[in-house]
């Protein structure tokens, strides 16, 4: 057995135990990961951190709402729905990788980015999230994109500015800039030289 293989079963014994103590019933499939044919609900239990899950696929909602999370490390690799609002989440990574249908993180009073998102969910909600100044790393949607920035379809549908981080607008002008230098010198000096007789 190589190393990354016995992490990953040290990892489903973790959350079988984590499982077995919320009382949430599972199944386990034969590469050893775990499905959670319902939901699991862990919400307003003051939990500082999230049990180690990343082995485990929920069929229903993940619910981590009303806690002390400061982090996702540890949520499920696949969810229908996850709920992680009102927590004290600085970003969104070790989100699952894939969510089917809503995710909520609206709340998070020091949220600043929402870098570790899904790629793609159907709604998207980060509302009351006052530390947040753009959507920079959403996940696409086909439903709902609600934030205090706007409410949008798609984010392809937000204005540039709510899309990207000033960070990310500054950096993308800076070498917009010094690409246009980099052109222009090298056009004045690949102009063939004429010479009057």
């Amino acid at each position: 057995m190589t190393q990354s293989n016995w992490d990953r079963t040290e990892d489903f014994a973790e959350a079988a135990k984590a499982l077995e103590k919320l009382g949430v019933e599972y199944r386990r499939q034969a590469d050893g990961s775990i499905l959670v044919p319902g939901s699991i609900d862990i919400t307003k239990r003051g939990l500082a951190e999230l049990p180690n899950l990343t082995g485990v696929v929920v069929m229903g909602s993940f619910n981590c709402n009303d806690n002390n999370l400061t982090s996702l490390k540890g949520a499920p690799a696949m969810v229908d729905s996850f709920f992680c609002s009102a927590n004290l989440l600085t970003s969104l990574e070790y989100a699952p990788l894939v969510v089917k249908d809503s995710f909520y993180c609206a709340h998070n009073p020091y949220l600043e980015t929402l870098k570790g998102a899904p790629f793609r969910c159907r709604a998207f909600w980060c509302h009351g999230n006052p530390l947040l100044t753009s959507l920079e790393h959403a996940p696409e949607t086909s439903g709902t994109l609600q934030s205090d920035l706007g409410a949008y379809r798609t984010l392809s549908e937000a204005p540039e500015h709510i899309r990207k981080s000033k960070e990310t607008l500054a950096r993308e002008l800076e070498e917009d800039i010094k690409r246009n230098l980099v052109l222009g010198r090298a056009m004045r000096v690949s102009k063939p030289l004429s010479f009057r007789k």
